[in-house]
């Protein structure tokens, strides 16, 4: 019905006619008009000549407004004065401001207006006075006895008066009726734009995921390419600045050499076990989501990557390259524990690849200063040298990849990024400025945050369904209409101007969004004035306050109030924890039937909690819905038939309180009775229900496409994961034998260098310098080896890869207005 608007309208237009031809043939006959009197035929063409414009009303409402009009004002002048189908021209000026142009609306309010008045006038004048041509009523006489002589003598004082009084008491009505249709068209349009907002925003949700889940698998790889360079291509590193030192330092002392293969053979043993670390995180299963990574987060080795761990860097490059001069300044307050995870892992990798750099590129005997500056919002680091200044790639590697990863970490923490060849003198130089996070007084150390206890507030951020199933429902969970304590705080992010030209909504469109964003605070207002008033009727009605079927049932004044309180307070909820809310009226309204057995006017707003509940709640709410439905309707049917034998409730009977109609006679007549009224109750329930499905159907309301919103978001999340993931796998499942068999290598290649040197000394000799020059060049051999298939590895990853950065400034999908044809359409 949404998606064909026609067949609607159509069907609405011949149950008009019907109304019209049945009902309306009795309303307008006997109605003169300002010519001459019309009889019932004459009403009944007139009725049917304006019915005709309702077909187009959403399609083309202008259009048929002004078609509308045109006829309504043919009829006033020369048919009867009022006929049934006049009332649609409320209709059509809510059709107009709902579904037409915003700029024409008032086009059509002003002259709504004016025909408001010209009606008033016709109908006061032909009832009054006579038609004009005539001068007498169908029936024969004229309308007022005041009036009776007007064509004759004149207007008296009389029928003057109540000629005035008749015209603006039709006009008062008329104008009041007028400015509430308008009231609500304007209402009815601001939630509209926000509907159409929201629809345009998740059909653009729906047409990124596949884009976005390619993005993840990029970034996917270049998170591992980085992690790959700063674990392992790090490690080889210093294994080969190790290997080159040793075979000039310990060719001739064999202690030496000793110690510098054990630390090459450790350092390869190190870098093994980071690589192991990083493929068996990646070949996690993807359901073990407490240890597995998201998407696009960093995988180190615990307590290594971070800030505390920068001094044993330094204590490394010193043990390392002994003949340059490392040292590091700390001007201000250290701060760590204003900085975040990564912005610590972050620093510490920028100063890992520098002094990496340094070693490899600088030359010897360099000076390297490391300075840090903290202030109150921000640390700077920079790690400078005065080497040569320029790369190499005698390895075979490509210059960059380093430096990218460094700045890639940097930026996602929100910092900036210096890096170039110093400009005093030679050497490199590298610096990067990183904000501190927002934290406690010096003097007082750091609270940690308690962990948030799973509620229904936080529902949709702990979807474990699966990831093939459908977002709508995996998104409709309990209270999912307000799953989350700032729902619907993006209103404010949505446009605020509706139509061409981005005009301005009115105040109005303003409060009908306001009541969207705060329905909490509207729906809690609306609860308790509405259970101030219905216990302030039953505190003036007394005692007898409540009704039966079959009598009435004296409960007390403080009964009526408990009973309305417990209905009617839980709709606070309706819309925010609707299956709760529905629980609590249900619950009391079961207690209210078997203790009191009376109904009152609260129990009405049951349709309400009903309609509420279908609504907003789960999809399978109706599995405990229409089960609670039909014992409190069987419940009610009891109270009747209790209470048609002569007890105020079914409590009251089961416990011998009161009396029993003897007389048999009337038992079928309670019985019958009270399971028609049963019935009817029922359908009732069962109609809200349905109302509740066909409006959820169109997706015409608001809380329901965020709820959609927050389903697609959460199954997007979803999404992206289980494609980095999917990534992480196929990525390990081809490199993990690769690298090991790479990485071992060169650990055998120690292990053999060390197996000689153990040789020599077990038979109490020492080795030649060339054999221990061949043993250090055949580690730096397969060190370079591994190193350069670790840079070739890291050279497809990027390639193939996307950068952090590059996915953070991926441009979201623009949303544009559709058509006023398409507003009412299915999303």
């Amino acid at each position: 019905m949404a998606r064909h608007l026609y067949p609607g309208d159509i069907a609405l237009l011949l149950c008009a006619m019907l109304v019209v031809l049945g009902l309306g043939r009795t309303v307008s006959s006997g109605y003169p008009g300002l010519l001459v009197n019309h009889d019932d035929r004459t009403a009944s063409l007139w009725s049917c000549a304006l019915l005709p414009p309702l077909i187009s009303r959403r399609r083309h409402p202008e259009i048929s407004a002004a078609v509308f009009a045109a006829i309504v004002m043919l009829q006033l002048v020369v048919g009867p004065s009022i006929v049934l189908p006049d009332f649609f021209a409320l209709v059509m000026v809510f059709s107009v401001i709902v579904h037409g142009e915003p700029r024409h609306a008032r086009a059509f309010i002003a002259p709504a207006f004016v025909m408001a008045i010209i009606a008033a006038t016709v109908i006061a004048w032909s009832m009054e006075v006579g038609p004009l041509i005539e001068h007498t009523h169908a029936f024969g006489t004229v309308a007022r006895v005041d009036c009776a002589t007007f064509y004759a003598d004149g207007p008296t004082w009389g029928c003057s008066r109540s000629m005035f009084f008749s015209w603006l008491i039709l006009l008062v009505l008329i104008t009041l009726c007028l400015l509430f249709t308008i009231v609500i068209a304007y209402w009815r349009r601001a939630r509209m734009g926000i509907v159409r907002n929201l629809r345009e925003r998740n059909a653009s949700i729906e047409s990124r995921q596949q884009e976005e889940r390619r993005i993840a698998m990029l970034a996917e790889r270049a998170r591992i390419a980085r992690d790959m360079h700063d674990m392992v291509a790090h490690t080889l590193s210093i294994i080969i600045v190790q290997s080159d030192g040793g075979r000039y330092a310990a060719a001739h002392d064999p202690a030496l050499a000793h110690r510098t293969m054990t630390t090459i053979r450790q350092e390869s043993q190190h870098a093994l076990a980071s690589m192991g670390l990083l493929l068996d995180t990646l070949e996690q299963p993807d359901g073990d989501s407490d240890t597995q990574p998201t998407a696009g987060s960093t995988i180190h080795p615990a307590n290594e990557a971070s800030y505390g761990q920068i001094e044993r860097l330094v204590r490394e490059a010193r043990l390392s390259s002994p003949n340059n001069t490392v040292s590091r300044t700390i001007h201000g307050t250290p701060r760590p524990d204003l900085l975040t995870g990564e912005a610590g892992n972050a620093l510490y990798r920028m100063v890992q690849e520098a002094l990496t750099n340094i070693r490899k590129y600088a030359g010897d005997a360099v000076t390297v200063t490391i300075v840090e500056r903290w202030s109150d919002a921000s640390i700077h680091i920079s790690v400078a040298d005065d080497g040569l200044g320029s790369p190499a790639n005698e390895d075979g590697h490509t210059p960059g990849y380093g430096l990218t990863g460094m700045r890639e970490r940097v930026e996602a923490t929100g910092g900036t990024l210096i890096t170039g060849p110093r400009t005093d003198h030679h050497g490199f130089h590298v610096a990067a400025d990183l904000p501190l996070a927002p934290g406690h007084d010096r003097t007082t150390p750091p609270t940690p945050l308690p962990m948030p206890i799973p509620t229904l507030l936080n529902a949709p951020n702990t979807v474990t369904s699966h990831p093939e199933s459908k977002p709508e429902e995996n998104g409709m969970t309990a209270g999912t209409a307000a799953t989350t304590p700032g729902f619907f705080a993006h209103l404010h992010s949505l446009p605020v101007q509706t139509g061409p030209g981005n005009r301005q909504a009115n105040i109005i469109e303003r409060l009908s969004r306001w009541a969207q964003e705060h329905y909490l605070a509207v729906d809690a207002t609306l609860a308790i004035l509405a259970t101030a008033v219905l216990a302030g009727l039953h505190l003036l009605a007394g005692p007898t306050g409540m009704y039966l079927q079959f009598g009435e049932v004296d409960v007390p004044p403080w009964a009526g109030v408990i009973t309305t309180a417990a209905t009617v307070l839980p709709l606070a909820l309706r819309r925010r924890m609707p299956e709760l809310s529905a629980a609590c009226v249900g619950v009391a309204s079961a207690v209210q039937l078997l203790l009191i057995g009376a109904i009152s006017p609260e129990n009405l707003l049951v349709l309400v909690s009903l309609y509420s509940v279908i609504m907003y709640g789960r999809r399978r709410a109706g599995f405990w819905v229409l089960p609670a439905v039909a014992a409190d309707t069987a419940l009610l049917v009891l109270s009747f038939v209790a209470n048609g034998s002569g007890w105020s409730s079914p409590i009251a009977a089961i416990l011998g309180m009161g009396r029993w109609h003897h007389d048999y006679s009337n038992v079928y007549e309670i019985i019958t009775g009270s399971i028609i009224i049963g019935v009817i109750v029922l359908l009732m329930c069962l109609v809200s229900m349905g109302f509740a499905l066909w409006i959820r159907s169109r997706g015409s309301n608001a809380l329901v496409l965020q709820q959609r919103a927050d389903a697609l978001r959460a199954e997007e999340d979803k999404q992206r994961i289980l494609a980095a993931n999917m990534e992480r796998n196929r990525i390990g499942a081809s490199i993990q034998d690769e690298v090991n068999a790479t990485l071992m290598s060169v650990r055998d290649q120690a292990d053999e260098g060390l197996r000689m040197l153990k040789g020599y000394e077990e038979r109490r000799a020492e080795p030649s310098s060339d054999e221990i020059v061949g043993a250090f060049s055949r580690i730096g051999q397969r060190g370079r080896h591994a190193l350069s298939h670790m840079r070739r590895l890291l050279g497809m990853l990027r390639e193939t890869g996307l950068s952090d950065n590059a996915t953070a400034q991926t441009p979201a999908m623009a949303l544009h207005p559709v058509s006023p044809q398409a507003r009412d359409t299915q999303a």
